[in-house]
């Protein structure tokens, strides 16, 4: 053959092709492997958030049911003494603290401090206020509206004075 390919260059260029159709195959194999390692990622992403909204699940049910154990222990207001106005309330609203200094131990008191929590106290002290004399009649009535704070759970939820 006349300017064609002998043997051992025939032999050479079958195994250049050879050679770069296996480079092919393991780079789609490599592509393969990677895709499936991504889509294994993303599936133990999804089991790992799914556990974590389970978790977040089964620790609000907890704290709801701490919170209705509070609110039954709760006093909403003592006859006489001090009450809570509106009675129904939720975070963020303003409500009126009334106290009468005629019983107990206020009464001699030039001052009246009230201070309180919500969250069973895990933010610490919230409310810090100075009551003022009321119109209100029958006792010695001071009281103090206070904007209540944002809180992330059921009406009435342990705001603690």
């Amino acid at each position: 053959m006349e300017g064609g390919m002998d043997v051992f260059k025939f032999d050479d260029f079958l195994l250049e092709e050879k050679h770069r159709e296996l480079e092919k195959l393991a780079k789609e194999q490599a592509e393969r492997e990677r895709q499936a390692e991504e889509r294994r990622k993303i599936e133990a992403k999804k089991v790992a958030s799914e556990a974590d909204r389970e978790q977040t699940k089964v620790e609000t049910e907890r704290k709801r049911e701490i919170l209705w154990e509070f609110m039954k222990k709760a006093m909403m207001s003592i006859d006489n003494v001090w009450y809570i106005e509106p009675k129904e309330f939720k975070g963020e609203e303003m409500v009126g603290l009334y106290s009468n200094r005629s019983f107990g131990p206020l009464f001699h008191a030039n001052e009246v401090w009230i201070h309180g929590g919500h969250n069973n106290w895990k933010d610490g002290l919230s409310i810090v206020a100075s009551l003022v004399s009321s119109k209100r009649t029958g006792g010695n009535w001071w009281l103090q509206f206070q904007q209540l704070p944002h809180v992330n759970q059921s009406p009435q939820s342990s705001i603690q004075f």
